[in-house]
């Protein structure tokens, strides 16, 4: 969508559900880890339930992070009946907020050599 010249339209909403800011948050150096779990059909066809490790998803500074990026100028604002609309690049927001998020967050520390080898596809270690 990048690649395409997406924009995003933020229509009667804030920036604490813009969820293009997830994609930068796993583009950062380092990104924080954390275990999730869900379900997944297995190779014989049947639901199991997985936890593994991955990007740490968190929300909580999208506000700031927004207020930051539509201060450059990227943002156009206006008014769709009474809401306020916010309308932008995907890949201008997505570009700020990795800069953002590397300056605003730590970085996470380095793996043990344990979870390295728990490692399965697409850097998700499965337990």
């Amino acid at each position: 969508m990048e690649r395409a010249g997406a924009r995003v339209l933020l229509l009667g909403t804030g920036y604490d559900s813009c969820t293009c800011f997830h994609l930068a948050e796993y583009r950062v150096p380092r990104p924080r880890t954390e275990p999730s779990s869900c379900a997944i059909r297995n190779s014989a066809g049947r639901r199991e339930w997985v936890t593994y490790t991955g990007v740490a998803l968190d929300e909580s500074d999208f506000p700031r992070l927004g207020a930051e990026f539509e201060a450059t100028g990227a943002v156009t604002l206006g008014r769709v009946g009474s809401a306020t609309a916010r309308l932008f690049s995907l890949g201008d927001a997505v570009d700020f907020a990795v800069g953002w998020l590397t300056k605003h967050r730590p970085a996470a520390t380095e793996p043990t050599s344990a979870s390295r080898r728990r490692e399965g596809p697409g850097g998700l270690a499965w337990r």
